[in-house]
């Protein structure tokens, strides 16, 4: 696992080693680092951020939570293996997720709120990586949830999203030529500043769709089926030191 992204200011900022490691897993699976049902080496990981067993443990606790990994007894922890139904099933309460945010919000015009996914969207028009994009592109999505003003909702958004994540890194990573649409959010924020809640179901349910169907497209030019083995494509390069 590469923990050289993790400079002195990012350590910093977590409370506790369980959090960090727990971050690091995760970052790892979502870049392809570790395929689907490898086993996770608890001493191998304890060794790397030198520590004990216990906050490794606590940290598998946490990776498990969000869907990245199976914890089996005798067996230790197992990446979670990825799927086309798991995606489906994944876009669908995306979908369920959003419009229900749209449905909650009452004043779309939070100017702070407008300016931060306007910031956003700059910073996804010059994608270092799929994983760096996807970041940005995780933030965008749960800003815009924010509007619904239900701290429940948002909560659940953003632990959910962690999953979709994973599909997301993995579809912009084989197309990255998605990367460069961006009309999408931009269409989002001006549906935002005129209040057109009608429009932003239309365009939030799209996208989810275009993203599925587009993924679909890009299978059948490659000569593979929905029970494709997802663990072909992975590792992900990494980024250059």
């Amino acid at each position: 696992m590469n923990t050289k992204i993790f400079t002195l200011d990012r350590i910093q900022s977590y409370k506790n080693m369980p959090d960090l490691i727990a971050e690091a897993l995760k970052d790892a699976i979502l870049q392809g680092e570790y395929r689907g049902g490898v086993q996770l080496k608890q001493d191998e990981i304890a060794k790397q951020f030198e520590v004990s067993l216990i906050p490794v443990r606590e940290a598998l606790i946490q990776v498990e939570a969000k869907g990245l990994v199976k914890c089996i007894r005798n067996k230790g922890a197992l990446v979670t293996n990825m799927s086309f139904k798991e995606m489906e099933e994944l876009f669908e309460v995306r979908k369920v997720f959003e419009v229900g945010c749209i449905d909650l919000m009452e004043d779309t015009m939070d100017k702070e709120a407008l300016h931060k996914l306007k910031f956003i969207i700059e910073k996804m028009e010059t994608p270092e990586s799929s994983d760096v994009y996807c970041r940005h592109y995780r933030l965008f999505y749960q800003v815009f949830c924010d509007f619904a003003q239900n701290k429940e909702l948002s909560k659940m958004y953003e632990e959910y999203f962690v999953r979709i994540e994973r599909y997301l890194v993995y579809i912009y990573h084989l197309i990255p030529e998605l990367m460069n649409e961006l009309s999408h959010q931009k269409e989002m924020v001006q549906a935002l500043e005129a209040e057109d809640k009608q429009n932003l179901v239309h365009l939030v349910t799209y996208h989810i769709h275009n993203i599925q169907e587009t993924f679909i497209d890009w299978l059948e030019q490659e000569g593979l089926g929905k029970d494709f083995d997802w663990n072909r494509f992975l590792p992900f390069p990494q980024l250059e030191d």
